[in-house]
């Protein structure tokens, strides 16, 4: 009776048949290899995946398959799984499909044993994740993009931030040019700016060697002459060049020979143009059009702090003009004041009272000439005197009106009395120049009195005779000097006539 028999072969082919119709329905390559590493067993799909037929991978690795590139790793990993015989491995490998065409493969499998346990080899799948990889890829390169674009703006912010904290050039420029060429890993970064001539560019900041070595050089370019930098300025435009060998107009600088693309951005502060940025790189075609609107935005920040220090700058120069000009007419009132007052005025207070002080201690003398308070003890006294001194200039406006001169039976000067005499100085020096404006003043208001008096008397009259008698007079009364004349008379007459002026 084989009835049973033939049951079970019907449902082993059943089974066999259901297996291969699951297998052919399956994306994945199916696959068995033995315990050396060879395939004993291919799916129909690896037609589809790889390109060949099962009969010809059958007998060899899968390593055999790899791209040269990727041969040695999936090598090494397969033969370290293979002699650890673990239950699950798992790898990802790039293949070379029969046409060439490079597919990567995610692979995984269980270990098979006999029986008693003998190790047999690996059944498992190879998919085919090459859209995958191509996609972790592309989102690797998102991600890198996207650090390095947020690097870039970090960048600029803090080139924004230093444009507005630092007013000083010689410290803004180089801390920009080396920002930009630290965070974007460039070649060479330089700043210039034009001249007071406007005709060359100057460089005012460079990074690296080569820029030292520039800066000591003096190194310049003539604005709209054959450089990027001179051609930048001249139009206010940005240039460009992906291959610095291309481009006609560019100067080739000896001290950056790996240079290979270029940028120059223009440094324009309210619509004027100050100078330009060289951006340079040891890579072709290195600039983006993200990296473009980056550093030009930079460009434009350095711009206008350019442009407000270097204003700032002017103010400050007119202002100390100014400060030297009143300096020097404060000076000269008071020069004129004492010559008129005769002579220097002093007072002395002692503990009798004040008096006018005749003499002047020395270090009252050294105060007066250097313009600075002088604390001295009795071994730098004259001779016999005892305790200490501290002598405070007056000033005003940066000039030296005269010195505070004060004795102590201490010879320490304590420091809160160093600093209260100095404030007193400073207030005497603006209350001294009130009262001499004030005098001044009275002066100037009493003479145009006078001369206004003197005027109107002389005017009382249309007789010549009364009018240089009331003259004579009232000019004596306003000057109370003993004698005045005053007499009409020409030295010479000059006739004319149509020939010349003929003198007679």
């Amino acid at each position: 009776d084989i009835t049973e028999r033939k049951r079970a072969e019907v449902a082993v082919r059943e089974s066999q048949q259901r297996f291969q119709g699951l297998v052919e329905t399956l994306i994945d390559w199916i696959w068995e290899i033995d315990a050396e590493g060879f395939y004993t067993y291919v799916s129909p799909q690896v037609e589809d995946l790889l390109g060949y037929e099962p009969e010809e991978v059958i007998g060899k690795t899968i390593f055999e398959f790899s791209s040269p590139e990727d041969a040695t790793r999936v090598k090494s990993e397969l033969e370290a799984l293979m002699a650890q015989k673990l239950p699950v491995m798992g790898m990802q490998g790039e293949y070379v499909r029969q046409d060439g065409y490079v597919v990567v493969f995610e692979s995984n499998a269980q270990a098979f044993y006999t029986d008693d346990g003998t190790f047999l080899g690996y059944r498992g799948t190879h998919r085919d994740v090459t859209d995958r990889r191509e996609v972790e890829k592309e989102r690797e390169k998102l991600l890198k993009d996207l650090e390095s674009r947020a690097s870039q703006l970090q960048t600029a912010a803090e080139v924004g931030q230093a444009a507005t904290s630092v007013l000083d050039l010689e410290e803004l420029l180089p801390l920009a040019v080396n920002l930009i060429r630290e965070r974007f890993d460039y070649y060479y970064v330089g700043a210039f700016m034009v001249d007071d001539s406007g005709q060359w560019a100057v460089l005012r900041a460079g990074t690296g060697a080569a820029g030292e070595k520039m800066l000591e050089s003096g190194h310049h370019l003539a604005v709209g002459g054959d450089s990027m930098i001179g051609a930048c300025i001249q139009s206010s435009e940005a240039r460009l060049a992906f291959d610095v060998g291309e481009e006609a107009i560019r100067f080739d600088n000896p001290l950056l020979p790996e240079t290979r693309s270029e940028m120059a951005l223009p440094l324009i502060g309210h619509g004027e143009s100050l100078g330009a940025l060289t951006i340079q790189s040891s890579r072709p075609a290195d600039f983006s059009s993200a990296d473009i609107i980056v550093l030009q935005t930079m460009a434009d920040q350095l711009a206008n702090a350019i442009y407000n220090v270097t204003l700032l700058q002017q103010r400050e120069e007119a202002f100390k003009e100014i400060e030297r000009a009143y300096g020097s007419y404060t000076r000269e009132s008071w020069r004129s004041y004492l010559e008129r007052s005769r002579g220097a005025m002093g007072f002395r207070y002692r503990n009798l009272g004040v008096e006018p002080a005749t003499a002047q201690h020395p270090e009252a003398t050294s105060a007066l000439r250097s313009g600075l308070r002088v604390v001295a003890r009795a071994g730098d006294l004259e001779v016999g005197a005892a305790g200490g001194a501290l002598a405070v200039p007056i000033q005003l406006r940066g000039q030296t009106l005269g010195v505070l001169n004060l004795r102590f039976e201490e010879e320490d000067v304590p420091p809160d009395i160093v600093e209260l005499v100095e404030d007193v100085a400073n207030r005497l020096g603006l209350a001294l120049d009130s009262a001499r404006l004030l005098e001044q003043t009275r002066i100037s208001a009493a003479r145009e009195q006078l001369i206004s008096e003197a005027t109107s008397r002389m005017r009382e009259t249309l007789d010549m005779e009364a009018v240089l008698k009331t003259a004579a007079q009232e000019v004596r009364n306003a000057l109370g000097v003993p004698e005045v004349v005053i007499r009409l008379g020409l030295d010479e007459i000059s006739t004319y006539k149509p020939g010349g002026l003929d003198d007679l």
